[in-house]
C-alpha cells in the first residue's frame, strides 16, 4: 500500500507489533463521522505503508486486506456504485501521446488565466481567493495545486470549469433528443468593449422571445440553450477594441421536418430576427454550440484596463443558459440526486445517470471547529487519467497535507477496491516502456 505522503517505512514484523502493546500505543477516534484517526505511536505509522497491512473501517490494523462484503458493509447505494465504478475503471492506461497533450494544454490554459488574474489584480479587481485547493491522486498519491480564481466567467480556467456541466448536460441531451440543430444570431454591426454589456442585454432580450413566436411553436420548435460569444477581437481606427457578438443556440425539434416546411421556418425566422442568423444544420458535438466568452488569445491581446473593463461589462451577465426541456433535465438530475458520468458501451463511451456519490444530506450545526485546519475531502472523482497516464480515482481537498487525508473512511474504502488495478495499470506502462526502449 503506497501511502499518500510517499514516504515507505520499512514494516516490523508481527511480533515486534506484539511486544509494543497495540491495544495501549493506539487511540482510535471518529472526527466528524468520517475519519479514523490513529495516533501515538510510531510502529503504526509504518504498518500503513506496509502492503501486507491495512486500516480497517473501525479503525483496527489487520495483515490481510478487506474483503470485498467489508469495503461495501454499511454504505449508501450511490456510495456503493461509486466504489464499483473505482474497481471497473482503475488502472486503464491511455496513450501517452494523448496524455501529455492534455498536459501541455492544461498548463497553457493555466498560464494564460495567471497572466490575466494578474492584469486584474494590477487593475484593483480582486480574482484570487485564499487557495489551498487540491487534487490527489487515491492510488498514486499525486498531488496537483489549483489556482483559486473567484467566479470571473472569461478567465480561461474558469471558464473551462463552468464549461464542463454544461457540456455534459447538453451532450446527454443531445444524445436523447437526435434532431437538435445549432442558430447563429449575431448582434448587428461589431461593439466597442465599453457597449457590451448593453449589446449582450439586448441580445438576449430578443432571444428569450423566440419561443413564443407563432413560427416556432406551429413546427413544434423549442430553444432549448443559449451561449454568448464575443468573437473575433478587432480594434477599431481609435484603437479601441470590438467585438462580433453572437449566440449559438441549439433549438430541439420535434421530428424531421418537410424541406418545403423548413424553409418557410428559417424564412419567418429571418424576418422576425432582421440581422443576420445562420442556420448551422445538424450539431455533431455540443462544444460547436458551448464556446469561451472570448478567446484566450484574444484576452492575452487585451491591456490591464481593458480587462478590467471587460470584467465590468460581463459582470454577475447570465452567459450561458439552458431553457425549456434542457433546463427541466438538469433539474430532475438534481432533484433525484443523480450525476452524469461517462461510460463505456457497445456504441463507444456516452454518458450514463449514476446515484450522485458527492450529495450528501446536510449536517447539522456543529460547535465552531478550533484549531489547525484539517485536510477537507470536498469531493471525490471517478477513474480518470488526470493526473498519471493511468486511471485512478481523484479526490479534491481543501488544506491538503500529506497524509492529512489517508484515513478518511471514503478514501480507505477507494483504495481497497482500485488500488491493485492501478498498480496493474502502473505495471503495464512500465512493460510497454521497456518494449520501447529494445
Amino acid at each position: 500500500m503506497r501511502p499518500l505522503d510517499g514516504k515507505t517505512p520499512s514494516a516490523p514484523t508481527q511480533e515486534v507489533l506484539h511486544n509494543q502493546s497495540l491495544s495501549k500505543a493506539k487511540e482510535v477516534t471518529a472526527n466528524d463521522h468520517d475519519e479514523i484517526r490513529l495516533t501515538g505511536n510510531s510502529v503504526i505509522d509504518s504498518l500503513l505503508a506496509d502492503p501486507s497491512w491495512h486500516v480497517t473501517l473501525d479503525g483496527r490494523l489487520e495483515a490481510s486486506p478487506p474483503s470485498p462484503d467489508e469495503v461495501t458493509a454499511g454504505v449508501s447505494y450511490q456510495e456503493k456504485r461509486y466504489l464499483e465504478m473505482c474497481s471497473a475503471d482503475s488502472g486503464a492506461v491511455v496513450d501517452l501521446e494523448y496524455f501529455e497533450k492534455k498536459k501541455e494544454d492544461r498548463e497553457r490554459l493555466l498560464q494564460q488565466s495567471e497572466w490575466i488574474a494578474d492584469r486584474l489584480e494590477e487593475n484593483d479587481v480582486k480574482v484570487r481567493g485564499k487557495g489551498g485547493i487540491c487534487m490527489v491522486g487515491l492510488c498514486s498519491g499525486e498531488v496537483l495545486e489549483l489556482p483559486d480564481f473567484r467566479n470571473v466567467v472569461f478567465i480561461p480556467f474558469v471558464a473551462a470549469r463552468k464549461r464542463a456541466p454544461a457540456l455534459r448536460n447538453l451532450e446527454f441531451f443531445m444524445s436523447k433528443h437526435p434532431y437538435c440543430r445549432m442558430w447563429v444570431f449575431t448582434s448587428g454591426p461589431r461593439t466597442r468593449l465599453e457597449n457590451t454589456r448593453d449589446t449582450l442585454s439586448l441580445l438576449h432580450r430578443r432571444l428569450s422571445k423566440l419561443n413564443s413566436e407563432s413560427f416556432m411553436k406551429e413546427a413544434g420548435i423549442e430553444m432549448v440553450f443559449r451561449s454568448s460569444e464575443l468573437g473575433s477581437l478587432e480594434r477599431d481606427s481609435d484603437g479601441r477594441p470590438t467585438f462580433h457578438i453572437h449566440a449559438h443556440v441549439i433549438v430541439n425539434l420535434k421530428g424531421r421536418i418537410p424541406r418545403e416546411e423548413w424553409s418557410g421556418v428559417l424564412s419567418r425566422l429571418h424576418r422576425w430576427w432582421k440581422a443576420h442568423v445562420t442556420d448551422a444544420k445538424r450539431i455533431n458535438q455540443a462544444r460547436e454550440a458551448c464556446k469561451y466568452l472570448v478567446k484566450p488569445q484574444d484576452l492575452l491581446k487585451l491591456t490591464g484596463p481593458e480587462l478590467k473593463e471587460l470584467y465590468e461589462q460581463t459582470f454577475r451577465m447570465h452567459l450561458v443558459q439552458p431553457m425549456g426541456r434542457l433546463k427541466d433535465q438538469i433539474k430532475t438530475i438534481e432533484e433525484e440526486r443523480m450525476r452524469l458520468v461517462r461510460r463505456g458501451g457497445e456504441g463507444g463511451p456516452g454518458w450514463a445517470l449514476v446515484p450522485n456519490w458527492n450529495s450528501f444530506k446536510k449536517k447539522k450545526d456543529k460547535e465552531p471547529f478550533e484549531g489547525p485546519l484539517r485536510s477537507w475531502v470536498t469531493a471525490t472523482i471517478q477513474p480518470a487519467p488526470i493526473l498519471s497516464p493511468v486511471s485512478e480515482p481523484i479526490a479534491v481537498v481543501m488544506n491538503y497535507k500529506a497524509g492529512g487525508i489517508e484515513l478518511k473512511e471514503r478514501v480507505v474504502r477507494v483504495r481497497a477496491v482500485s488500488l491493485e488495478k492501478f498498480q496493474s495499470g502502473e505495471a503495464f506502462l512500465r512493460g510497454q516502456a521497456l518494449e520501447d526502449n529494445r
